[in-house]
């Protein structure tokens, strides 16, 4: 707004020295240099808008075609986000997913005992029971690590583990794993 009423002065300026009606007007040489100093730098400053605006127009198609690359990779971002381990659970993954026994049967007391409703864990949990659960059927050790992990998938109240449990109440080689299937499908009902 001000630099509509100044280019409107210096415009009233200009057309009073043209005429050569600046001094009837009472207006002085000082004045008139002063006005023609503001109205260069309102000029200045308009000719920087309108390069900015240029630009802005130019930039805009590159803006939308990155924004347009972003939602395309969001879903993508989104879903690695949700695969990836949370870091608290990170050693619980490790050790459910170590060849040794007693690490895989830690892990799945723990799991069992403080986090038998992560969804995350227990998906961990079923894919590591579902792969292994008839490998080492001789392994005292294995098998018990094995059962806590059904321990832990009959204890998550979750109906979508139930055919895991159906599978190895019938495939397992393991008594004791067995047992403890059948035991944990009725916690399942």
């Amino acid at each position: 707004m001000m630099l509509r009423w100044i280019t409107v002065a210096c415009l009233a300026l200009f057309a009073l020295t043209a005429c050569g009606q600046e001094e009837k007007a009472g207006i002085t040489k000082d004045t008139v240099e002063t006005l023609k100093q503001v109205a260069a730098a309102a000029q200045k400053t308009a000719n920087q808008a309108q390069e900015a605006l240029e630009q802005a127009q130019k930039a805009a198609p590159e803006a939308a075609a990155a924004v347009e690359v972003v939602k395309k990779a969001a879903p993508k971002a989104t879903a690695a986000v949700k695969n990836a381990v949370p870091s608290k659970f990170a050693p619980y993954v490790r050790d459910l997913q170590s060849s040794n026994p007693s690490a895989k049967r830690d892990a799945a007391k723990r799991i069992y005992k403080h986090f038998g409703k992560e969804p995350y864990l227990l998906a961990a949990v079923n894919g590591e029971l579902l792969k292994g659960f008839n490998d080492h059927p001789d392994n005292k050790h294995y098998v018990d690590a094995m059962a806590w992990m059904v321990k832990v998938l009959s204890n998550s109240g979750d109906s979508k583990y139930r055919t895991t449990l159906e599978k190895i109440a019938d495939e397992a080689s393991s008594r004791k794993l067995q047992k403890y299937a059948n035991k944990g499908l009725t916690h399942l009902l």
